[in-house]
């Protein structure tokens, strides 16, 4: 505990005095729920990740981009790059949990997979989320999204990573999910199309035939400047 406070402590280029207050902060925004044993079962819904949205709002004026400890972050331009330091890390290390956790204790398989990356803002990701639930007609409560930053163990990613991509904890969400939901950045444009595990994730949709349940739908989702957009892929 000490070493992780020291470390986190030299990467934000705070005191520990100052790392305890806002963890005190996380703890009572975020109270730990219980453990879900299966990364795969860790969804997130949208009412949860605006929980998210809400408390970075509120708090990031004070946080500074942890690769040069001066710039100010702002929830315009907040990402998960920025959000992990800040946020995720420091809520989930006391019981080594992942985010999904310090939302509820018992398994909530995802309905749908997201194929991101970490570096569009917040602010967009989960308005692409709430877009996508009221063009589908899905509950905001209780339609679960797999989104690996909340749902691995930042403090353990080991545990979640294997050499066999379908022993990973993305493609074992893939498979319980009933569609994949590609979100689109307006920074690249279109930068997923350009990550590795987005590639695969994408390639897996297509053409994995193991699936016991039926091939998984296709949706996509892109934040513009002019707003949120979902061409719906699959009826």
């Amino acid at each position: 505990m000490l070493l992780y406070a020291l470390s986190t402590c030299k990467e934000l280029k705070c005191s520990v005095a100052d790392l305890e207050r806002r963890t005190a902060l996380l703890r009572e925004a975020f109270p730990f729920q219980g453990y879900i044993q299966k990364t795969e079962e860790r969804g997130i819904s949208y009412e949860q990740l605006v929980r998210v949205k809400i408390f970075a709002e509120a708090h990031c004026h004070s946080w500074q981009d942890a690769r040069d400890g001066k710039t100010k972050l702002q929830i315009a331009t907040l990402n998960l790059y920025n959000l992990s330091p800040w946020l995720i890390k420091p809520a989930t290390n006391d019981r080594n949990c992942a985010l999904v956790e310090l939302f509820s204790g018992i398994p909530c398989p995802p309905h749908w997979f997201c194929s991101h990356w970490w570096g569009e803002p917040i602010r967009d990701f989960v308005a692409c989320i709430g877009h996508h639930c009221t063009v589908r007609q899905l509950c905001c409560r209780s339609t679960f999204y797999w989104v690996c930053a909340y749902a691995n163990r930042q403090h353990s990613l080991n545990a979640e990573i294997s050499s066999d991509p379908k022993q990973t904890s993305f493609y074992k969400s893939m498979c319980l999910a009933d569609g994949l939901l590609l979100i689109l950045d307006n920074i690249g444009p279109a930068t997923p199309f350009t990550r590795v595990w987005c590639a695969y994730e994408l390639f897996m949709a297509l053409i994995d035939t193991t699936r016991e349940k039926p091939p998984l739908l296709l949706d996509t989702v892109a934040h513009t400047d002019a707003g949120t957009l979902t061409p719906v892929a699959n009826p």
